[in-house]
């Protein structure tokens, strides 16, 4: 299908979902990751009002998470709208692969801008011009979001998340995904950093720790925030899952830790602990293991740049000979972690960044 075509073939579709006559309908494309294409849609109605929607297109064989799934998303979305977290309302999923050739997911937009991310927030962009009180309630209301995602259950509306086939509910269900994970990114090849963290977070885990929602991909440059600094919306759940809370706040730990190494402190941003305590408000109560968590987010992170490393090396983008699944600052980080010396960065690491921006 061409892409003229495609676009005809969703304005009709949208006329049909909105129930109403379109006049017409002008499609903008975001930058897009490998597992979903995500498309802007403005639609012109004949009586004159419009509508500005997202089209989440699937792309299968482009995900970088395991069990991305486009009607998973779809799913979390409405039961965190009906549990009152702000994100982009949902329109409709379609599976009908006749319509577009794959299924995909239709949201209203929401308006709002987010963390930076290249350059870091910590180097450019509209969050380092913010005055220090401003820039902690920016912190405060997005760990306070985090919190509030991660204080829901299974039977808030998140029971489809159970996958028992990687273990019993919580900890041991998310280390039996982790590990999956890890055989499909890295196709059974040894990653001595990932490997010995997943040993140590195997003969460490906490225990008796509640079951609750996970965000998945809990960093700020997934929230919408208005110019007062309100939330707008939370984006990006396709590695929602169930376990246990802390996944997520160790997740934003690390990533907040890797972008921040080397640069000049904000003023205004709570440190470790502060952002322990606003999260744990949310949360209704008190956050264990914190570095366990920090670790886990670590081979998390670790994960998407060999799972990314290895779509890179499919696609032709990368030699099938590249280190960079191992040597990149993301398991550096996680050897530092874990006590182990830190793999080397050098130039096939600027040949990924390269890659991932021009594919």
């Amino acid at each position: 299908m061409t892409e003229s075509q495609l676009f005809v073939a969703l304005e009709a579709w949208l006329a049909k979902r909105l129930g109403q006559e379109v006049e017409k309908v002008d499609f903008g494309r975001a930058s897009n990751g490998f597992s979903a294409e995500t498309l802007f849609a403005t639609v012109t109605l004949a009586s004159g009002g419009v509508r500005e929607l997202v089209l989440r297109m699937e792309q299968p064989g482009g995900e970088i998470f395991l069990d991305t799934d486009i009607s998973t998303q779809a799913w979390v979305l409405a039961a965190l709208s009906a549990n009152a977290i702000p994100c982009p309302p949902l329109l409709a999923l379609e599976e009908n692969l006749s319509i577009a050739g794959r299924r995909f997911l239709a949201m209203e937009r929401i308006g709002g801008r987010n963390f930076p991310q290249a350059p870091s927030y910590f180097v450019n962009g509209w969050v380092k011009e913010l005055d220090a009180d401003s820039r902690s309630r920016l912190w405060h209301n997005a760990l306070t979001l985090l919190g509030s995602i991660n204080h829901l259950a299974p039977d808030d509306g998140f029971e489809f998340l159970d996958r028992p086939h990687y273990g019993a509910a919580g900890i041991d269900q998310y280390l039996g995904w982790l590990r999956a994970w890890r055989n499909e990114a890295l196709v059974g090849q040894p990653n001595p950093v990932i490997d010995s963290a997943l040993d140590w977070l195997a003969d460490h885990k906490p225990h008796d720790l509640p079951v609750n929602l996970i965000w998945g991909d809990s960093n700020p440059c997934n929230i919408l925030f208005s110019n007062d600094l309100s939330v707008t919306a939370a984006l990006d759940f396709e590695a929602a899952a169930l376990g246990p809370a802390e996944v997520d706040i160790g997740w934003w730990l690390f990533l907040d830790g890797v972008r921040g190494k080397g640069k000049e402190k904000l003023s205004g941003v709570p440190g470790r602990s502060e952002c322990v305590a606003i999260y744990e408000n949310a949360l209704g109560r008190k956050a264990v293991a914190i570095d366990y968590f920090e670790i886990l987010g670590g081979v998390r992170m670790a994960l998407v740049i060999a799972r990314t490393t290895r779509r890179l090396i499919e696609t032709g983008l990368l030699p099938a000979d590249t280190p960079v699944a191992l040597e990149n600052p993301m398991t550096a980080a996680l050897a530092a972690l874990i006590d182990q010396p830190p793999p080397p960065v050098g130039e096939e690491f600027r040949a990924f960044i390269k890659a991932v921006a021009g594919r």
